[in-house]
């Protein structure tokens, strides 16, 4: 699964932050929410217990937002860590 980032205006925690509020509300609005939305916030919780957010911060500017032009995703598969990918390359 791949999750695009939109890091113009803020961090890349701040952002997982707010995918993941997103995507609760979404499965709280559908019983029972969809296995796609299931996976999506699995994934996201993941990323935020064990995600080293001042690391990857001060490491890859882009991930300290307000970079515009760049791209990242959070990535990951069911059993695995999650990583991050910037400009489609592996960087956590």
């Amino acid at each position: 699964m791949q999750i695009p980032l939109d890091l113009s205006r803020h961090c890349i925690e701040t952002e997982i932050r707010r995918q993941y509020r997103r995507t609760l509300e979404a499965a709280l609005k559908s019983a029972p929410p969809p296995a796609h939305v299931e996976a999506r916030l699995e994934l996201l919780v993941a990323a935020l217990e064990s995600l080293d957010f001042p690391r990857l911060r001060s490491a890859h500017r882009v991930l300290a937002g307000g970079a515009a032009g760049e791209t990242a995703s959070l990535c990951g598969e069911p059993g695995e860590a999650p990583w991050v990918q910037v400009a489609g390359r592996r960087v956590a």
